[in-house]
């Protein structure tokens, strides 16, 4: 079977972290604490980091028994890229509140980010146990199989995903990418074209797409979704470029 992995690896989508608003099971914030959290929630979602860290801040201050305070704050230092201070406060929020699901997710996404798969995916199955409705931790997860080369499990958790979420373009497109590493290029053509139906702005789909006419040499369509996907504004790889150059005998 034909790998490409070392020179123009298919790439996968990883979703996002999950925020928390208003009052669960856990022990009830005071107003002014859920005020602080709700604001920094506002915060969070205009790409204000630093606003919302303050008024997490804050909000722990006035109930250090906030769950979804630390919860959030997390999610913050967790797109500034410090990873350290986000694990801390995922940590935080499941002793606060061990049947918080996206705190799990949360933090198995940190994990993530800085290659602790075992514990990555750890966290994920958790919060799959907590939350089997939650697509999230099975595509992420799945993505963490695709990268042990465990496949055949890669797939099983992104059939769970598209099964909650049929209109999960990301969810096609890493499934696509399994049964791409499986040489299963057929099935993961097929996924491809899934994504792009539900979403034909999904320059990563394309980019994938392009490197699976390749592998099946079929230079010209290979082409057509390279150029779509540098539209779209994707940076092809150049190795790949050199490749499909030199292969189809053409430059574009």
């Amino acid at each position: 079977m034909k790998r490409i992995n070392k020179i123009c690896p298919l790439t996968i989508c990883v979703s996002a972290v999950l925020l928390v608003t208003g009052c669960t099971g856990e022990q009830q914030p005071k107003p002014d604490a859920a005020f602080y959290n709700n604001r920094g929630v506002d915060y969070y979602k205009k790409g204000q980091y630093d606003q919302a860290i303050s008024d997490y801040n804050k909000a722990i201050a006035l109930n250090p028994k906030f769950a979804m305070a630390y919860n959030n704050r997390g999610a913050a230092y967790n797109d500034k890229g410090r990873y350290d201070q986000a694990i801390s406060d995922y940590t935080k929020a499941i002793a606060l509140n061990p049947r918080d699901a996206k705190a799990y997710y949360n933090r198995g996404s940190a994990y993530h980010k800085i290659s602790r798969h075992d514990q990555a995916i750890s966290d994920y199955t958790r919060a799959i146990a907590l939350n089997p409705a939650g697509a999230e931790a099975y595509v992420n997860r799945g993505n963490l199989f695709d990268v042990k080369g465990k496949f055949d499990q890669s797939i099983s958790d992104f059939n769970n995903a598209i099964e909650l979420n049929p209109r999960d373009a990301k969810a096609y497109l890493n499934r696509g990418v399994a049964y791409f590493n499986q040489g299963r290029y057929d099935q993961a053509m097929s996924d491809f074209n899934k994504a792009l139906e539900l979403n034909p702005r999904y320059a990563l789909a394309y980019k994938n797409r392009a490197i699976a006419y390749f592998y099946i040499e079929e230079y010209d369509n290979a082409w057509r979704n390279v150029i779509k996907a540098q539209d779209l504004g994707y940076k092809i790889n150049p190795k790949f470029l050199k490749m499909l150059r030199e292969t189809s005998d053409r430059d574009k």
